[in-house]
C-alpha cells in the first residue's frame, strides 16, 4: 500500500495538479458554482410544490391544494420562481461560463458573459410550426379566410399554425448546458483573443472607465458573434 501511495504521489499527483490548475477547467467549475443561487432557489420551489401539491393526493383522498387560498398562492409563487431559475438554468449557466472565461484571461468579464449568452441564443430557433389535421374536418371558405388573415395557413382539411418570437423552454433549461459549453466557449475565446491583441476602440482618458470598457469590447464582441456563426 505504501508503494502504491508513493507511486501515486510521484506520477499521478503532479498530473492531477496540472489538470486541476487548467484555467478553462477552473472557469467551467466556477461557472457551475456561479449558477448555484438560482438552481438552489429553483430546487426549493420544486420541493415546496411537491410537498404542498403533488404528495398529499397520494395519502389524502380528494386533496386539492389549489382550492386552499394560501396554498394556492404559495404554489403560484413557486411556479414563478421555477420560471426564473430551473426553467432557464442553461441560459444562466452560459452567462456565467462566458464571464468566468473572460475573468480567467483578465479581460472585461461582463462583456464575456454577454458574448457567450448572445452567441448561444443566436443558435436557437425563434419560430414554431404545428399542424392540426382532423378526420372529418371541413372548414368553410369564410373560416379559412379568417385563419389565413390571422397569419396561419388553412385548407378545408388542415390548419397549420406558425409563429415567430418564441423561445422554447426545453432549449433554455439544463438541456442547454452542453450546447452552451461549446458555443459559449468558442465565441468567448474569439472575444478574449481579440481583446488580448488590443483590437479595440480606444477613447480619451477623460472618458469614464465604464464607458471606455464598453467601447473597447465592441469590436471583439461583434467579431466573435459573426465568426462564431460562420463556424
Amino acid at each position: 500500500m505504501n508503494a502504491l501511495v508513493a507511486w501515486l504521489e510521484k506520477f499521478f499527483l503532479p498530473l492531477a495538479s496540472k489538470i486541476g490548475g487548467q484555467k478553462h477547467l477552473i472557469a467551467l467549475r466556477d461557472a457551475f458554482i456561479g449558477t448555484m443561487p438560482a438552481t438552489m432557489a429553483g430546487s426549493v420551489a420544486v420541493m415546496l410544490n411537491a410537498i404542498l401539491r403533488d404528495l398529499p393526493p397520494q395519502f389524502i383522498d380528494g386533496y386539492d391544494g389549489t382550492t386552499i387560498p394560501v396554498i394556492k398562492q404559495i404554489i403560484t409563487i413557486n411556479g414563478y420562481v421555477w420560471n426564473g431559475t430551473l426553467a432557464i438554468a442553461g441560459l444562466i449557466f452560459v452567462f456565467s461560463w462566458g464571464y468566468n472565461i473572460a475573468k480567467a484571461y483578465g479581460v472585461n468579464e461582463l462583456s464575456g458573459g454577454i458574448v457567450s449568452t448572445a452567441a448561444s441564443i443566436a443558435g436557437i430557433t425563434f419560430s414554431f410550426a404545428g399542424g392540426i389535421k382532423l378526420k372529418g374536418l371541413n372548414l368553410d371558405p369564410a373560416t379559412i379566410e379568417a385563419i389565413n388573415k390571422a397569419g396561419w395557413a388553412a385548407t378545408p382539411k388542415e390548419i397549420t399554425a406558425t409563429g415567430w418570437g418564441w423561445l422554447p423552454l426545453n432549449n433554455l433549461d439544463a438541456n442547454f448546458f452542453f450546447t452552451a459549453m461549446i458555443i459559449g466557449f468558442i465565441a468567448t475565446m474569439i472575444y478574449v483573443k481579440l481583446m488580448l491583441k488590443d483590437i479595440t476602440i480606444k477613447l480619451p482618458d477623460s472618458v469614464p472607465p465604464a464607458i471606455s470598457k464598453a467601447f473597447a469590447s465592441i469590436i471583439p464582441a461583434t467579431a466573435a458573434l459573426y465568426e462564431e456563426r460562420l463556424f
